[in-house]
């Protein structure tokens, strides 16, 4: 079966309902004269093939094909347990995350759905039960809540999380105009819950503006952790790690540091993630400092902010561990310590 995205899948039921009412001599036809890539026409060649016109033949075959398509690729309005499936709002390496309504009948709830996509290789089934178990253990103001999990009909494995309604850090500080105070008071609020995920031994590795959204309450939210990492102890190496990955004095913070993924975001990395060196808690300030100096316009000219400020930034993004500190003090007599 070919691999359709949801925008296929779309075309593909209103081909298909318009061919399936064409007697067979006109389908071929019809075919020829679509303006649709090859995969969507294959599809339609197979679904049709296992059709007729004939009333009373023709509805199993179309339920068994949509089911099959269904079960591969569940998208709008499929239901995945006690949810349904409403629009994708997100993608990614590991796979897709629809926003989802509880479909019960128990009570009205909202939810975003994160599902594995393609067949579940055993890393990713691995990855995908990692960050399902971090985030149990994740219980903050901050940081979205995981609600439920399983696997679908098809063995897919998804889990379900507290749906935020909000936008993007760096988009809600620009629309709503806020001033250099206000801006670091979210900062504040983000370094909590980052430094309550570091007193679970869990690092993000994937802090940047897209994963912190921001409700309409100005309440910022911390998503994400498909790539987060669990420290371990100095000198653990992790299965399939290298010589040269394995050192720990290439760590910013050998006391409690690990491998890295090869996974990172460009632009708000960290140079260990970017070096696929070992990352540890520093790994998590150094992106935090950036998505700081992103809010306050300072990525490249810190002219504009005090000495202080601009000393943090500096200490958050030095290029060299030994002067890069380790540890997230959020609060401080109203200030913000890195």
């Amino acid at each position: 079966m070919s691999q359709l995205h949801a925008a296929q899948f779309a075309r593909l039921k209103t081909c298909f309902a318009k061919l399936s009412e064409l007697p067979q001599e006109r389908r071929e036809e019809a075919l020829a004269a679509l303006r649709e890539d090859a995969e969507v026409i294959a599809e339609l060649r197979r679904m049709l093939a296992k059709t007729t016109i004939a009333d009373e033949r023709f509805a199993a075959p179309v339920r068994q094909a949509y089911a099959e398509l269904h079960a591969d690729h569940p998208g709008s309005g499929a239901t995945i347990g006690a949810w349904t499936l409403q629009d994708e709002i997100g993608s990614g390496g590991m796979g897709r995350v629809f926003r989802a309504r509880r479909s019960d009948g128990h009570f009205d709830q909202l939810a975003a759905i994160k599902l594995l996509s393609g067949t579940p290789s055993a890393p990713a089934l691995r990855l995908m039960a990692r960050e399902r178990q971090i985030l149990a253990n994740l219980n903050h103001p901050n940081i979205a809540r995981l609600l439920d999990g399983g696997s679908t009909a098809n063995g897919q494995p998804y889990f379900v999380m507290e749906y935020v309604d909000g936008m993007p850090i760096d988009q809600y500080v620009q629309q709503r105009r806020l001033t250099q105070g206000q801006r670091i008071n979210l900062i504040i609020e983000v370094c909590a819950a980052v430094a309550f995920a570091h007193q679970q031994l869990v690092i993000h590795c994937d802090l940047k503006p897209s994963n912190i959204l921001v409700t309409s309450q100005g309440r910022p939210m911390l998503l994400d952790f498909g790539i987060s990492r669990q420290l371990a102890a100095a000198g653990q190496v992790e299965e399939g790690a290298t010589q040269e990955t394995a050192n720990p004095a290439a760590s910013r913070n050998p006391a409690e540091a690990l491998i890295t993924t090869p996974a990172y975001t460009p632009g708000f990395a960290s140079p260990e993630q970017v070096q696929a060196q070992r990352v540890g808690t520093a790994t998590d300030l150094y992106s935090l400092g950036l998505v700081l100096a992103e809010l306050l316009g300072a990525r490249n000219d810190r002219s504009g902010l005090s000495v202080d400020l601009a000393a943090i930034l500096d200490k958050a993004t030095e290029q060299e561990p030994r002067h890069q500190g380790g540890t997230i003090v959020p609060f401080q007599d109203g200030r913000l310590l890195l």
